[in-house]
């Protein structure tokens, strides 16, 4: 009896793991149409200022880079890939703190401020694909966290070749990129609320037989400990 305590002790020790539950499905959501409104933005208004994409581009690094920061101090990530991701959401922070503060100050022209974005682009990209091939941020290698580092990759490249010809077709695909990125993690984001409102039934039912194998436990102690008495 003993023993069927602690393996449901541990089982639920590793369902309720923060890290098993993996990214919630709103940081998803925010991504998602983040990067799907910019895309829109882009291919419906393309007479849109150069530098006015690179600056979104930026503020959508920020945003991510504050949510993955959150997820990374809530412990949803594993201690392996902990470090990684941090360094991730850093220097995606840098780069929006970089960005806003240009917004202010125009410091920075425009081919400037797209390579300052390519190159931000571009290391969250590889970051979280080091964290993918190292396991994953949960621990596994589910397809769907590629989404988001591929997403950042292509648009990193396509900013950087923006650096060197500002034209109307290099735009154009940083729209389609952005609208296609964000309905990808539209998609992801559906199929995360389904598995994590499925946990959460499975955890509830888990800790309700757990409570039931404790409660004779506890009584035949209780007898035991009267009868030694």
């Amino acid at each position: 009896m003993t023993d069927d305590i602690s393996n449901y002790a541990k089982d639920l020790a590793a369902q309720n793991a923060p890290w098993s539950e993996g990214v919630k499905w709103w940081v998803v959501l925010i991504q998602a149409l983040l990067l799907l409104s910019l895309g829109l933005f882009i291919l419906f208004a393309p007479n849109t200022a150069n530098k006015t994409i690179v600056q979104l581009l930026g503020i959508f690094l920020l945003v991510t880079g504050l949510l993955d920061a959150f997820q990374g101090i809530d412990g949803r990530v594993t201690p392996r890939a902990l470090p990684y991701h941090m360094l991730s959401a850093g220097s995606a922070i840098t780069v929006g703190i970089i960005v806003l503060l240009d917004m202010w100050q125009d410091f920075m022209p425009a081919p400037a401020a797209a390579v300052v974005v390519s190159i931000g682009l571009l290391l969250y990209g590889i970051m979280g694909l080091i964290i993918w091939i190292g396991g994953g941020e949960r621990g596994d290698r589910s397809f769907l966290n590629l989404i988001l580092p591929l997403g950042a990759l292509a648009l990193g490249g396509v900013a950087l070749f923006s650096r060197l010809e500002m034209g109307a077709t290099v735009i154009r695909w940083l729209g389609i990129i952005s609208a296609l990125v964000g309905v990808l993690l539209l998609v992801q984001t559906f199929i995360l609320y389904g598995k994590q409102n499925a946990k959460q039934e499975t955890v509830a039912q888990v800790n309700k037989a757990a409570a039931e194998v404790a409660k004779p436990a506890e009584g035949a102690a209780t007898k035991t400990d009267s009868t030694q008495n």
